[in-house]
């Protein structure tokens, strides 16, 4: 059965297409970047510009979860069900930040993984050869 509303990958998939609703709202002006959502239901979503993340419950009702100094992009949950953000922190430095119960915390930024990178080097665990490649692949991140 064809549904010309859909690709031709689903003419074998019985699918009904699904009128849209509104279900929660944002302040005007917000930049949204990234969606995921926990094991109850519950949606966060960044807010990239301003550096929000806002919590969504499964009836719509929404709040500021946490707010990081800085940029927030991509969103996971780590084994442990705290959230991952990355991001940039104030500065404009790349980052990764963790939202716990305790706060917000960064985790790694370019210029720690690159400090990380020179103490492998002069540990001889890389040539100057890997430490180069790798350097310049963090660079282009933040170019």
């Amino acid at each position: 059965m064809s549904n010309p509303q859909l690709p031709p990958i689903f003419d074998q998939i019985p699918k009904a297409i699904v009128p849209d609703f509104l279900f929660a709202e944002v302040p005007v002006n917000t930049f949204l970047e990234n969606i995921t959502v926990n094991a109850i239901g519950t949606l966060f979503v960044t807010s990239y510009e301003d550096g929000v993340i806002y919590e969504i419950n499964p009836t719509g009702q929404r709040h500021e979860f946490a707010r990081v100094d800085g940029k927030t992009a991509g969103l996971a949950f780590d084994q442990e069900g705290d959230l991952l953000v990355s991001g940039a922190t104030a500065q404009g430095i790349s980052a990764v930040f963790k939202v716990a119960q305790s706060g917000v915390e960064t985790l790694v930024t370019i210029a720690d993984a690159m400090r990380h990178l020179d103490q492998l080097r002069q540990e001889g665990l890389i040539t100057e050869y890997e430490f180069e490649q790798k350097r310049r692949q963090l660079l282009d991140r933040i170019h």
